[in-house]
């Protein structure tokens, strides 16, 4: 079964936590060595964005011996920062106590997942919860890029869309059922059930032009914060004024050393793989040649799902290739996920098990609002990985015996 429970710190109110461990390497980062924390599976991205936000401003700080960090550790060291940096206020507001004593009982349920609830309207509309209270504590922005001010004005948020989508089911089931034509009040529901499903399809990735635009003007330089994007949080770093770049923190990663940073970029395209200094990646070495990120912020237009260019997929190529996976395998990954991430690239070959990853996408009926974003998660009860495809679980617990 999964790690013993571990119970943290006397007197900090923490529930007891399964036990895990995240590895720890030592990247770049203006001018400075700084730990950042790796993940091996779905569910804690959240917290460890949060906690990698806050290692890079110093908030949150590493002994130089540690390689690996508890969950348990990290839940703690989070718990003691929430009460330090809101001393003052709890001190002087019973209700500000309470809502910090929720946020700190609620942290190990976060290393599962967290529950989200995007609002169309701009990159920074969520429903206020209970879990979004830790961004709060922290004083770490939380951003998303699935903005439609048009679809807004409709469905406000993720739910309400979910909700409107399932009327408009319920509905068709009922003419069908009843052998009538609809109302002129019925076909308007029908036809904007039709025209938020076609969305909903068009923008899978939770991404669209608005809100990519949006998210390069509203955040700051220098800016450390998270970033909700195609079911996963992620840190995300603004390094100039044309530029952003999301932390890779897949375990993958742990023995590239000079694979640290994606670009994201303006059009929607996939992202060049950068070291700590922003420049483009080179397996083996210092990344050589190309221009910097800092220069190269991405052309300013709409978010497209045309396929890279050949250049940029040798570079993702020869990323997958680096991790010790052959190049077959690593372009079967890449082309399952549409050429659209290395993380997620990796992830689909690990599902396969051996076999070739076949191409992947999320079905809007299977999404929900829970875990570490909206698609469906399986965990191995035995292990907890977590996969995104039923399939991927159970060919993981037949190799294994799990």
């Amino acid at each position: 079964g999964a790690g013993a429970g571990a119970g943290a710190g006397a007197g900090s109110g923490v529930a007891a936590v399964a036990e895990e461990t995240f590895a720890v390497r030592s990247v770049a980062f203006c001018g400075r060595q700084v730990p950042m924390l790796l993940q091996n599976r779905n569910g804690p991205c959240a917290l460890l964005a949060v906690a990698n936000c806050l290692l890079m401003r110093g908030t949150l700080t590493l002994a130089k011996d540690e390689v690996l960090v508890s969950s348990s550790t990290l839940v703690e060291r989070l718990a003691q920062l929430c009460e330090q940096l809101n001393a003052k206020q709890m001190e002087e507001d019973p209700n500000m106590r309470e809502g910090i004593s929720e946020v700190i009982q609620r942290l190990p349920l976060l290393l599962d997942g967290l529950l989200l609830n995007c609002g169309f309207a701009s990159c920074t509309d969520f429903e206020l919860t209970a879990d979004l209270g830790l961004f709060d504590c922290l004083s770490v922005k939380l951003y998303h890029v699935w903005v439609a001010p048009e679809v807004a004005k409709v469905a406000g948020s993720w739910n309400s869309l979910s909700e409107q989508l399932a009327l408009g089911s319920e509905l068709r089931e009922t003419l069908e059922r009843e052998g009538r034509l609809p109302t002129e009040e019925e076909d308007e529901n029908l036809t904007r059930g039709v025209w938020l499903r076609d969305w909903l399809d068009e923008t899978q990735a939770q991404a669209t032009p608005e809100g990519l635009r949006e998210l390069f003007e509203t955040v700051e330089h220098r800016e450390a914060s998270v970033l909700f994007r195609n079911n996963h949080f992620c840190t995300v770093y603004k390094p100039s004024k044309e530029a952003l770049v999301t932390l890779l923190t897949d375990a993958a990663f742990e023995e590239e050393a000079n694979a640290v940073w994606e670009s994201v970029e303006l059009d929607g395209d996939t992202g060049h793989i950068l070291d700590g200094d922003f420049a483009p990646y080179r397996p083996g070495g210092r990344a050589t040649g190309g221009a910097s990120v800092s220069t190269a912020g991405g052309a300013r237009g709409k978010a497209t799902t045309d396929e890279p260019s050949a250049a940029k997929k040798a570079e993702l190529i020869a990323l997958v290739e680096g991790m010790g996976f052959a190049r077959e395998l690593a372009e079967a990954g890449l082309a399952a996920v549409g050429w659209a991430d290395v993380q997620q690239a990796v992830e689909a070959i690990l599902e396969a098990d051996g076999e070739m990853p076949k191409p992947r996408k999320v079905k809007p009926e299977a999404t929900t609002a829970g875990g570490g974003g909206f698609s469906e998660v399986h965990s191995c009860p035995t292990c907890s990985r977590s996969f995104r495809s039923k399939n991927g679980a159970l060919n993981h617990r037949a190799s294994k015996g799990h």
